[in-house]
């Protein structure tokens, strides 16, 4: 589908030739009015004429196309508005492409040279901008494009002047305008941060402001002391000053055959799709040559704090040591705001400012997130009534238009029952009144504006009471994980009702971006794992729209972070509208599956596992995007599914193994005699690329009839009959003797008797793939 402008109105400043002359073309031929605006002087700024503006406006009226031509100075940008708006009405898009070349050496710049690029390449593009925002506010659409080089990334011998300006680079003025005014910082400071769907992107290779980085409201003048920089790149000098290589300020600098394949035409494009309706692209910086388009981001290293506390000095010899740890970019940071660069500084000033009142010193003096560990709390009693059960149910999605709504919807159903799913809401009330959410830990209080749910766990012991009950929840953190870029927070919630029964168990994994590198573990065996999806066409498909209102629903259910409703709290975030709960997305999982597989059964449900994809947006959506992965929903066989599969991956419970039995299973025990011949041949081999110990329990009516134990973890290997001997193992796997005949003898798939429940598997998941070394062609009964 082509890409169109029709009833668009575009301003292409210095489009008499190169780039500009370019862009105002393209934007004509696909249906934009265009407002070329060209002084007509030369590359040096000197002289004018009307002749480049009228060319490029015969050119594109002669081709159907509606332009006008425009005389004025980029400085005095409100008279370029007003021709846009007194022939068209309207303004929709502004490109500030506008250019002069006053190349010259540091030392012999003139105060001229320096005055003339900043009053065209800065000023010029504020005032632009400046007499174009209040009709794109007011319209709340706009697309605004400013263009630099590469030089005014890398620098450039003789180009101090142009490298300097800010402006050029994503400043306006002195307000840094990123996405007119920024993608990410606070108003008055440095965003609008898309204000009324004004978009701003660097159309080639365009740098926000060398060395600045980020700037702040009234300090471009500060960040224009990055000219000074700019190395004396000789070898750069073919790239030349202007915005694509191949442009006017280039043409008899370059060969004739390098100019021709660099030539405007070839980086248009870009700067068309940036500037289209469809294209929700926003303070990106790219650059473009040759048929050839790439994007910028900043990387920042994980950097080095020097000082124990606030009382400590840094010395030059500190910052000498620790050099290659400062400037070491393993695990490097991509950071996109003022906020989230110094988030991390922040961080470590609170923790040395704890230190300092002598406030730190957690459990066994032990500080920082590690202090955590051990944490134990019981939260406020849970007490729900049928309201708050359909309340859930509304929440993920139950609609009276299910054939089975009045199970979840209606209290005065005799089927009324609560969704499984709902255990979680009690689980969540021991999350959000523990000490680290709710600050009191005096040795680690994570940041909680980069706080993200990773992952999720539900194992359900026992039925939930549909109607009045109380369930009391308890947290432990098992363990805080160190990810490097961030601390991730292992917390087990135990759920049990008014009597003492346990009712639930659950397992939250929580992700504090930023707070890594504290000297943790990476794992731990205690996280439930994940289960790739198998590399096959699905049983079964569902299809559910979320409603524009599904978080303001859900959020009555008791999560009521503002992330998920308030637009402004959510743009703090970096998210265009509120998102959607990750655990009201796992509900509708859930309760896809159970209508699909055990519809009139809910009672089947035994576990769910997923991880949480943060950013799902509310509809309207163009397109559907992952927000769950990996995930898995543990089913009891069902006496309703009439044979349909009804069990996916097993739960984290180990079977209960019986003694096993002489000819319970003779077939099995067959192959496993079998298989420690070959284990006795190959074992040294097969321990150094395994390295894990596997339970096997076989059954038959429903009883373990045989345990082997294949040990590939004690040196030279083993197999034997039995439980393990003195070791623990890593995997247990749980099937019948059929279907492991059938598994080894290569008739069944190994991922599709785990989906179908065939095959149950508990303990460490992914190790279970290394069972592939032992089930060759030479393994096979």
């Amino acid at each position: 589908m082509s890409l169109l402008f029709n009833g668009r109105v575009a301003i292409v400043t210095g489009a008499g030739n190169g780039l500009g002359k370019a862009y105002a073309l393209l934007f004509g031929s696909r249906g934009a009015k265009v407002v070329v605006n060209d002084l007509g002087v030369a590359r040096d700024g000197h002289g004018a004429s009307s002749r480049p503006a009228d060319d490029v406006v015969n050119e594109i009226r002669s081709k159907g196309g509606s332009a006008v031509a425009d005389y004025h100075s980029v400085e005095d940008g409100a008279a370029i508005v007003a021709t846009a708006i007194s022939n068209f009405g309207r303004v929709d898009i502004v490109v500030n492409n506008a250019g002069i070349l006053r190349d010259k050496s540091f030392a012999r710049m003139s105060d001229a040279d320096w005055d003339l690029v900043h009053a065209v390449h800065l000023r010029g593009a504020f005032q632009v901008t400046r007499a174009a925002f209040p009709h794109l506010k007011q319209q709340k659409y706009g697309r605004i494009i400013m263009t630099s080089s590469v030089a005014g990334i890398y620098g450039n011998f003789g180009q101090a002047n142009y490298r300097c300006v800010a402006g050029i680079y994503g400043n306006f003025g002195q307000a840094n305008y990123r996405c007119v005014a920024g993608i990410y910082g606070n108003f008055g400071q440095a965003n609008y941060r898309c204000v009324a769907g004004i978009y701003c992107n660097f159309g080639q290779a365009n740098y926000r402001c060398v060395a600045g980085i980020y700037g702040n409201f009234g300090q471009a003048n500060y960040r224009y002391v990055a000219g000074i920089y700019g190395n004396y790149r000789r070898a750069a000098r073919m790239y030349g000053p202007g915005g694509s290589i191949g442009t006017r300020l280039t043409q008899d600098i370059l060969p004739p055959d390098l100019y021709e394949g660099l030539k405007p035409e070839l980086i248009a494009p870009l700067v068309g799709w940036l500037c289209h309706e469809d294209c929700a692209e926003n303070g990106g910086l790219f650059e473009a040559a040759g048929g050839w388009f790439g994007k910028y981001r900043f990387e920042r290293s994980q950097g080095q704090v020097l000082r124990g506390d606030l009382l400590q000095v840094v010395s030059p010899e500190q910052v000498r040591d620790a050099w290659p740890a400062i400037t070491s970019f393993i695990g490097a940071l991509h950071p996109t705001s003022n906020e989230e660069a110094v988030g991390l500084l922040a961080k470590e000033l609170q923790d040395l400012q704890e230190k300092t009142e002598g406030g730190a010193g957690g459990k066994d003096g032990i500080t920082g997130p590690l202090s955590a560990v051990g944490l134990v709390e019981t939260a406020p009693a849970f007490t729900y009534t049928a309201r708050d059960v359909v309340l859930y149910a509304l929440g993920v999605g139950a609609s009276t238009r299910d054939a089975d709504f009045l199970r979840y919807l209606y209290e005065g159903s005799e089927d009324f029952t609560a969704l499984p799913t709902f255990a979680l809401i009690a689980a969540q009330q021991g999350v959000f009144s523990s000490a680290f959410i709710t600050g009191g830990l005096p040795s680690w209080q994570p940041d909680l504006t980069r706080l993200l749910h990773g992952e999720q766990f539900l194992e359900l012991h026992k039925p939930l009471a549909a109607t009045g009950a109380t369930l009391r929840s308890t947290l432990e953190v098992v363990d805080v994980l160190d990810k490097r870029n961030g601390a991730l927070i292992v917390a087990k919630v135990t759920t049990k009702d008014d009597v003492g029964e346990l009712v639930a168990t659950s397992q939250f994994l929580l992700y504090v971006a930023g707070a890594g590198k504290f000297g943790g573990r990476r794992s731990n065996a205690a996280v439930v794992p994940l289960v790739d999806a198998p590399d096959a066409a699905p049983d079964a498909t569902v299809d559910y729209t979320t409603s524009v209102d599904q978080a303001a629903l859900y959020r009555l259910s008791g999560d009521l972070n503002p992330l998920h409703i308030d637009p402004s709290f959510a743009a703090m975030g970096g998210f265009k509208t509120p998102i959607l709960h990750g655990l009201c997305s796992l509900g509708i999982a859930c309760r896809a599956v159970l209508a699909t597989y055990c519809p009139h059964d809910p009672g089947a449900f035994r576990a769910i596992k997923v991880r949480d994809l943060p950013g799902h947006l509310l509809p309207p959506r163009p397109r559907c995007d992952v927000c769950l992965s990996g995930g898995y929903v543990d089913l009891a066989p069902s006496k309703s599914s009439s044979g349909a599969p009804t069990a996916t991956p097993a739960t984290t419970t180990t079977a209960t193994a019986a003694a096993p039995a002489a000819s319970g299973a003779p077939k099995a025990d067959a192959f496993f005699a079998a298989l420690g011949a070959r284990v006795a041949a190959q074992g040294e081999k097969l321990v150094h690329k395994v390295s894990g110990v596997f339970l096997w329990n076989i059954k038959a009516n429903d009883q373990v009839v045989s345990q082997w134990t294949v040990d590939l973890k004690t040196s030279p290997g083993s197999v034997y009959q039995g439980s393990p001997s003195g070791v623990r193992p890593d995997v247990t796997l749980t099937l019948e003797e059929q279907p492991l005949l059938e598994l080894v003898s290569g008739k069944l798939n190994p991922q599709k008797a785990f989906m179908s429940g065939a095959l149950k598997v508990s303990g460490n998941i992914m190790m279970s793939q290394k069972l592939k070394e032992l089930f060759d062609e030479k393994s096979k009964l």
